[in-house]
This record gives structure tokens, C-alpha cells and sequence, in this order.
């Protein structure tokens, strides 16, 4: 869970800089309670809050999710026509796959995919 990943961050920070829940706290106008909540990933930090923590701990805000990689799982359930696992961060195929998935028409997905598998050869012979 990425929460947990982002507050174990913030409480390594915190203590690198030698801070308490509470003087984390009173820099953020919050109380130490939502600090411990952050830390232990219980709570959601949104992109504001989590901009105004980087800035505290002199890092820039992606430090928080280096070393968390979650690619986007396709469930092997929810793909009839093959592929066991799929990966993928793409937007663009994330977009397709859902739009495809809302698609109740079995004949008409087997054209979609028979059209895409054309076109993608007609690309690589190029």
C-alpha cells in the first residue's frame, strides 16, 4: 500500500531531522494524532500536504514513492483472449482496456482485436 510506503518515508525524515510528531506538527497546522496517522499509512496525504512536507525536509516530492513500484495488475480472470498476466503504467492502454472491457458484444470485441492485430502488423512491415 503506497500510504504506508510515503509515511514510513515521513517518519524517516522526520527523525534524520531530529523532529517529533509534535514539531511536525505544529509546522504543518495539524495535530501530532494526524502526523501518527500519516506515519503509520492509516490516512491519505493529499498532493498539497505531501508538497508541504517535501519542502520541510528540503526533498523534492518523488522521493516519496522511489522505491515503490506497483505496475497495474490485469487480473488473469478478466482477459478471455489470452495473455495470462499483463503489466502496464500506460494511460493510453489502460484507457483502451477499459473502454474495451464496457463492450458487451462478443463479435463485435473479436473484429476490435482482429482490427488492432491488422493494424499493428501493417505498422511493423513498414
Amino acid at each position: 500500500m503506497i500510504e504506508k510506503k510515503i509515511g514510513e518515508k515521513i517518519r524517516e525524515l522526520r527523525k534524520l531531522h531530529g523532529l517529533s510528531q509534535m514539531d511536525l506538527a505544529e509546522k504543518l497546522g495539524l495535530s501530532f494524532q494526524q502526523i501518527q496517522k500519516y506515519e503509520k499509512g492509516l490516512t491519505r496525504i493529499s498532493v498539497s500536504r505531501l508538497s508541504d512536507i517535501s519542502e520541510i525536509f528540503g526533498v523534492d516530492i518523488t522521493d516519496f514513492f522511489k522505491g515503490y513500484k506497483e505496475d497495474y495488475k490485469i487480473k488473469e480472470s478478466s482477459l478471455p483472449y489470452g495473455e495470462s498476466h499483463i503489466y502496464t503504467k500506460d494511460k493510453k492502454e489502460l484507457s483502451i482496456l477499459r473502454y474495451f472491457r464496457k463492450i458487451k458484444n462478443p463479435t463485435l470485441k473479436d473484429g476490435i482485436i482482429r482490427l488492432v492485430r491488422i493494424i499493428s502488423n501493417m505498422e511493423r512491415d513498414l
